[in-house]
Parts: C-alpha cells; sequence; structure tokens
C-alpha cells in the first residue's frame, strides 16, 4: 500500500472516530431507552462499545503508520539477523 492511501485510511478512521464521539444523537435517545440488562444505561453502552471500537482503531492505525526499522538499527541488536515480515 503506498503512503498516500495509508494516510487517507488515517485520515478517514481520524474522522470516523470523532463523529462517533460527538455522540448528539445520544441526548435525546438516552431518556427513550430503558435501561440494558437491566441496569445499564444506554449512553454508558454506547461508550464501552466507543471505547472497543477505539482500541481496534488505534491497534489498526499503529500497524499501518508505524515505519519498519531501518537495517541499521536491526543491526545494533546481537543475534537478529534476519526479520521476518
Amino acid at each position: 500500500m503506498t503512503f498516500k492511501i495509508k494516510f487517507a485510511l488515517v485520515l478517514l478512521i481520524v474522522a470516523l472516530m470523532f463523529v462517533l464521539h460527538n455522540s448528539f444523537w445520544l441526548w435525546e435517545l438516552d431518556d427513550r431507552i430503558s435501561l440494558l440488562f437491566g441496569f445499564m444505561p444506554f449512553a454508558f453502552f454506547y461508550y464501552v462499545g466507543y471505547a472497543l471500537l477505539a482500541f481496534g482503531a488505534m491497534r489498526l492505525i499503529i500497524n499501518m503508520a508505524w515505519p519498519d526499522p531501518s537495517d541499521k538499527v536491526l543491526a545494533s541488536f546481537p543475534g537478529e539477523e534476519t526479520v521476518e515480515k
């Protein structure tokens, strides 16, 4: 994947997470929905799901955007001749 595509995907993920974090649609919806599972408010359930989604999004962003170490850095570790990708 090229740098431009990776950069566009990272920007898209960040924008999506921003929109989901500003949950203005929950303001009235939370009042209309009773407790989930008998004890959990809907907004709390939403943010638990959001936190899990944020974890997955950050893992994806790090895997896409983190640069591979250079050969000079890899050579500085003794016993590490090859790197599996």
